[in-house]
C-alpha cells in the first residue's frame, strides 16, 4: 500500500500527538487531588477499625500475631 501521500498524512498524526499531551486542567487537578485525599482518609478509617477489633478481640488478634503491647 504505497499509494498513500505520506506528506498529507502526516498533519493529522502531528496534531493527535498534541491532544494526547494537553495539559490538565485545574478541575482535573481539583479532582485527582480530592480522590487521593478520600483514599487515604478511607484506608485510615479502615485501619482505625481494625485496630479497635483487634484490642477487642485478644483470640484474633493472638491467631494473626498481633502484639497488643510494644515491647
Amino acid at each position: 500500500m504505497l499509494n498513500r501521500n505520506a506528506a498529507a498524512a502526516a498533519p493529522q498524526i502531528f496534531s493527535a500527538r498534541l491532544r494526547a499531551y494537553r495539559s490538565p486542567s485545574i478541575v482535573e487537578f481539583l479532582r485527582i487531588g480530592f480522590y487521593a485525599f478520600t483514599a487515604w482518609r478511607r484506608r485510615r478509617r479502615e485501619r482505625k477499625e481494625l485496630n479497635d477489633f483487634l484490642a477487642s478481640d485478644h483470640r484474633i488478634a493472638a491467631d494473626i500475631g498481633y502484639r497488643h503491647r510494644q515491647q
